[in-house]
């Protein structure tokens, strides 16, 4: 089956196995497909977690019951 040419290629990582007998989801060799968006998954994450602490830490969200 062929993806569709205006399908994206997304993955949660890491894809490397701890057993070396099983080979990685996504070979490296597929990095360079223009469809991939885990390597913008990977740059973005630091943003987007620190941006959900911040909302979940740090913003009130309820007011206070007394």
């Amino acid at each position: 089956m062929k993806p569709h040419p205006d399908s994206i290629l997304m993955h949660p990582f890491p894809r490397k196995s701890d057993d070396p007998a099983v080979p990685p989801e996504i070979l490296p060799e597929v990095d360079h497909d223009p469809r991939v968006a885990y390597l913008d998954q990977v740059k973005n994450g630091p943003f987007v977690r620190a941006a959900l602490l911040y909302d979940v830490l740090l913003q009130p969200h309820f007011p206070d019951h007394e």
